[in-house]
């Protein structure tokens, strides 16, 4: 359950143990430990194990388990998944100061160790550098983030083996033909305390960084303004797009001729789906989850619906929606694919009823389904068709998905969060 693990200390190897200390002590502001070779940055007897070597690289991470019953589900929960665990002798315990612990290995190669019992440091933590102390009360020392070529079964090992649960993504190509994907996964109210990089090639090094997080008055006063900057953003964009809708309709039912206000509506719509985007991000906001895509699509469609052209009012539009979450990026491009699609079946085929599905296919992705006798693939003749058709597909194309044309009904694919 959230809440019952949290990071609670690293292993790493490095050839110049000196330098290394020096770095924690003078630039990242942590704290001898109780033992040589140890760090902290809070009030346990360590967080930070170095040790001499060549690797340069972790050599074991560990997650500190809320007390024995949330242990002992975590270690019922590895072995279910199929993971070989260790049990650790006495000894091993009492090196690393906790009451009881396991190990796995990785898919990434590194060893993960899962404890209770940190002990509590001889003397209260205290940084120089840091008056203000470092963020981990029920949330761990900070992060870390490995790199892997077996970026799957570790996303597996990590969710269903430890049981921490996918945060974000981040996909993007960083070089031609280089994609650059992350998972971030948390375990408490920390936005990740683990994060997994998909590798093109076996690296050097496993361990890409680790991190900790600063607590001090400045910081988290920033931090809040710009929480507020943002949702004061959000909340004029929104109002913005809401005046420019009003004023598109009133300019259309001065215009003159019917293309005129016809055009005046599409526009309308178009702003009406962008505002509609706007909104349900600022109702998200505070629950840093995304977009919830039930209401959205909801509220989308019954908008479609009120400002349908005449010949279309009352047009049936039926719904199935699974309760997902996505990124604000696919949700405008959700939101204009369906208000294109949409307003051509009003516009083309007026009586008619529209099916709209929006279901989870898997624990990454969803697909969006609209169907309408008027979709079909191959025929060109109706008015607009082929900018009709030259639209979806690049909407689509913004969803890193392909438009699947279908007679009577067109889908795509689009990213979701996974299930809480």
């Amino acid at each position: 359950m959230l809440g019952d693990l949290q990071l609670g200390y690293l292993g790493v190897e490095v050839p110049d143990v000196a330098g290394l200390s020096g770095f924690f002590a003078d630039v990242v502001g942590l704290a001898p430990g109780d033992d040589p070779g140890t760090w902290r940055n809070d009030s346990k007897a360590r967080r930070v194990i170095v040790a001499e070597g060549p690797s340069a690289d972790a050599t074991f991470v560990g997650f500190e388990a809320a007390g024995p019953d949330a242990w002992a589900a975590t270690v019922a929960r590895l072995e279910d998944a199929g993971y070989s665990v260790g049990h650790a002798t006495t000894e091993e315990t009492d090196a690393r100061r906790v009451d009881q612990l396991v190990h796995v290995d990785a898919p990434w190669g590194v060893r993960v160790e899962v404890t209770h019992g940190l002990a509590e440091a001889e003397q209260p933590f205290a940084s120089p550098l840091v008056a203000g102390g470092f963020v981990t009360e029920d949330e761990g020392f900070g992060h870390v983030v490995f790199a892997t070529t077996a970026f799957d079964e570790s996303h597996r090992f990590v969710t269903e083996g430890l049981g921490l649960r996918q945060t974000d993504w981040v996909e993007t190509e960083i070089a031609a033909g280089i994609e650059l994907e992350i998972r971030f996964y948390h375990c408490n109210p920390r936005h990740h305390s683990l994060a997994l990089a998909r590798a093109p090639f076996d690296l050097p090094q496993r361990l890409h960084h680790f991190m900790v997080e600063v607590s001090d008055r400045e910081t988290t006063a920033a931090l809040e303004g710009q929480r507020r900057l943002v949702r004061e953003v959000h909340h004029r964009v929104k109002n913005n797009l809401q005046v420019v809708a009003s004023l598109l309709n009133i300019h259309g039912r001065s215009a003159e001729t019917s293309d005129a206000r016809a055009a005046y509506a599409g526009i309308s719509r178009r702003v009406g789906a962008l505002s509609i985007v706007h909104r349900n991000n600022f109702a998200e906001m505070e629950e840093n989850r995304g977009i919830s895509l039930r209401p959205l699509v909801t509220e989308l469609a019954a908008e479609l619906r009120a400002g349908a052209p005449e010949e279309a009012r009352g047009v049936r539009i039926d719904l199935d929606i699974d309760t997902l979450y996505t990124t604000q990026d696919a949700a405008v491009a959700v939101a204009f694919l369906i208000t294109e699609i949409i307003e051509f079946a009003m516009l083309n085929a007026p009586q008619e009823p529209i099916e709209l599905s929006l279901r989870r296919t898997s624990e990454l992705t969803a697909r969006l389904t609209i169907g309408s006798s008027i979709l079909r693939p191959d025929d060109e003749a109706e008015p607009g068709k082929p900018q009709f058709e030259r639209i979806v597909g690049g909407l689509a194309k913004q969803l890193r998905s392909p438009l699947d044309r279908k007679l009577g009904r067109y889908s795509v694919d689009l990213p979701v969060f996974p299930v809480d």
